[in-house]
């Protein structure tokens, strides 16, 4: 699994073509393995949210999504952000890079969920 960012920069002008500043882009898309895919399509579908309530919520108002939080299809199919700052997008990269380590895991435990394991107290 990892997640490929895209990153741009545009500059804004006024009405009279004055500069206006810049406005930072962030895209990203999340690529699974075929294998992870397999398990994505076994136990998630695709409007399930992503990552603690928190994280996805505050993704979910960066990347403009119409409901709080953001859901899978959304980092698979590709989602992206705009602000006036870099350390805004840096807040983006990380929330998305955190939601998606988090699926990561789910994705591990879901593979390894069987058989037996002692629990040694």
């Amino acid at each position: 699994m990892k997640v490929v960012f895209s990153r741009g920069q545009r500059a804004e002008k006024g009405l009279l073509g004055g500069n206006k500043g810049v406005t930072f882009t962030v895209s990203c898309r999340l690529q699974l393995s075929q294998a992870e895919n397999g398990l994505v399509e076994k136990y998630w579908p695709a409007d399930t949210m992503m990552g603690s309530s928190d994280d996805s919520i505050a993704l979910g108002v960066r990347l403009g999504t119409r409901k709080p939080g953001v859901r899978l299809a959304d980092l698979t199919q590709g989602c992206s952000a705009e602000g006036k700052s870099v350390g805004t997008m840096q807040e983006v990269e990380s929330l998305i890079v955190t939601v998606c380590r988090s699926f990561s895991n789910y994705i591990t435990a879901a593979a390894e969920y069987q058989g037996e394991q002692a629990v040694e107290l």
